[in-house]
């Protein structure tokens, strides 16, 4: 989608479980199961849904990429508020992303999938939904082996909660 990014406060535990829903099938077929750590119904940040519903679902299906294969797969999604700002990772415990590539990982057109399987945009396109938003969208190695994936976003005020878009 090429549409300006429209900031409203959205619900980040229905996001995150549109996402998953989506990337289910994969999830299945990968025979990995994703866990979603409970997220309240408050946490919401000012960013658009379906927007950040593809975001999401970019960073589940390369976690789910990540994992398959693995004899113990682990996609974990958690979502936080921090003072003035929503949270949210996804993590896998995949090989990792080497420390060669690490600078390179997302820009537009560099993937290290096989030919036919990615073209290399998906966080490309991630980040720069997320800078529209005025968020970040980082990532690093997981404790433990693999690696997590975490999006910064601005918190919705909160004045804005209790009426706040769905």
């Amino acid at each position: 989608r090429n549409e300006p990014g429209r900031r409203e406060p959205v619900n980040v535990e229905r996001c995150v479980a549109a996402a998953v829903e989506l990337a289910a099938h994969r999830a299945t077929a990968a025979g990995a199961a994703i866990t979603v750590v409970p997220i309240g119904p408050d946490i919401r940040a000012m960013a658009e849904s379906t927007r950040l519903e593809q975001v999401i679902l970019n960073l589940l299906v390369n976690a789910l990429d990540a994992v398959g294969g693995r004899p113990d797969p682990l996609v974990v999604v958690e979502a936080s508020a921090e003072r003035n700002r929503v949270v949210i990772s996804v993590s896998d415990n995949g090989a990792g992303v080497p420390e060669a590539l690490r600078e390179r990982i997302a820009e537009p057109f560099f993937t290290t999938k096989e030919t036919g399987e990615g073209l290399g945009l998906g966080l490309a396109i991630s980040r720069a939904i997320i800078a529209e938003y005025g968020g970040t969208l980082e990532f690093g190695p997981r404790e433990g082996g693999g690696t997590r994936f975490t999006v910064l976003l601005p918190a919705a005020p909160a004045e804005a909660l209790p009426e706040a878009a769905e």
